[in-house]
């Protein structure tokens, strides 16, 4: 089996997210996608608690048994590595195929990453391209596939819900469980 490993800050998780995963299984590309939400040690700006992201996630994937959902970011006591994330699965699932999936931006970072040497060498990678990238780097074990979908942004989908407008692009149930929860309206309260 393969599986592709989705790693993000998923603030929110939106409709780009599972259209990526649904299309890397339709067109074969993988097996199985899990979606692992960076845990709270993750520096970035407005980055709801993990709790909140694991739920929505947990959310917009229930319908499909090919989408799973992980905690092991979250309930990681620091910000894990990415090799480290993948080694984990890994070990976990020792008979098949670990693939990481990761976006053009994060791919033309990733000679930054730590141990990326290691990454590029044990581990598939598969960009997915957002327009035209100059790309310097020459792996072997990368692979880039472009969709025919839509751009979304999760900060455009954060300030239309500050505004108190339901955006597009938003699972109706991960948008009943933001409304229930009161996330990304009052004025942060629920951020850490």
């Amino acid at each position: 089996m393969r599986i592709g490993i989705f790693p993000g800050s998923f603030n929110p998780p939106h409709d780009g997210h599972l259209a990526i995963a649904k299309n890397l299984i339709k067109l074969n590309y993988l097996d199985k996608v899990i979606f692992v939400p960076v845990s709270n040690f993750y520096v970035k700006n407005e980055l709801l608690d993990g709790e909140f992201r694991l739920d929505m996630l947990k959310i917009a994937t229930k319908s499909d048994d090919r989408l799973c959902v992980s905690d092991y970011e979250i309930i990681s006591e620091a910000q894990p590595y990415t090799y480290q994330t993948l080694d984990f699965f890994k070990n976990k699932f020792k008979d098949d195929t670990i693939c990481l999936i990761v976006g053009t931006d994060n791919y033309l970072n990733l000679i930054s990453w730590k141990n990326y040497e290691y990454l590029i060498n044990n581990y598939e990678i598969i960009v997915i391209k957002r327009g035209e990238i100059k790309n310097d780097m020459d792996f072997k074990n990368v692979k880039f596939i472009s969709f025919n979908i839509d751009f979304i942004s999760s900060t455009d989908i954060r300030n239309k819900l500050k505004e108190g407008i339901q955006p597009k692009f938003l699972n109706k149930d991960v948008y009943n469980y933001i409304l229930e929860k009161k996330l990304y309206i009052d004025d942060y309260e629920n951020y850490k």
